[in-house]
């Protein structure tokens, strides 16, 4: 119990120091490399597509390193330290015009679940178990002015598991308003 409890306040205090990393990095070619990250906690799991819902409190990593080219990792976990979903996001700037951007990517990803199994004529206890997706994005947006636009995001997931969603589509239109002024200063 104690190494338990050791585990999770070791894993929170790394988790609340990536969160402050954001720097800058020289590739050879001379451009900027991004490297970041971010973690955070919600209350109730609650992920872009309801199927995947945690629905308790749940903590998320997400890392990003590139330029135009990026990898983006997550990871999504439940308080009790019990792994949610695994995300291993690359990323494309396909298009990077002044009126109209297009973004693509891809990850593979895993949903864990725990499930109450019976191994080997034992008592049926709980498991993890993981559901392997694929999945594809495609995000176009068009910019009115450097902080006004609207946008789409589409989403085609793909499931391997018998249990699970074989194929999903999940679309959204977005508009996005930067650098609001909400007083003079």
């Amino acid at each position: 119990m104690i190494i338990s409890n050791l585990r999770h306040g070791f894993c929170l205090v790394i988790l609340f120091s990536l969160y402050f990393i954001d720097c800058k990095a020289q590739d050879e070619s001379n451009k900027s490399t991004y490297f970041g990250g971010s973690f955070g906690l919600t209350n109730n799991g609650i992920a872009l597509l309801p199927t995947f819902s945690l629905n308790k409190p749940a903590g998320f990593l997400m890392l990003n390193v590139g330029n135009r080219l990026t990898f983006e990792p997550e990871f999504h976990f439940s308080l009790e330290g019990k792994p949610w979903t695994i995300l291993l996001w690359g990323r494309y700037k396909l298009l990077q015009g002044e009126k109209f951007k297009l973004n693509v990517g891809a990850h593979p990803g895993l949903l864990f679940q725990p499930q109450m199994l019976s191994i080997n004529g034992a008592p049926p206890s709980e498991v993890i178990t993981a559901e392997r997706y694929l999945a594809g994005e495609l995000v176009p947006n068009y910019f009115f002015t450097p902080n006004t636009s609207i946008g789409l995001y589409y989403l085609n997931g793909n499931g391997f598991a018998e249990s699970s969603s074989k194929r999903m589509h999940f679309l959204t239109l977005n508009a996005n308003f930067r650098k609001i002024n909400l007083s003079e200063s």
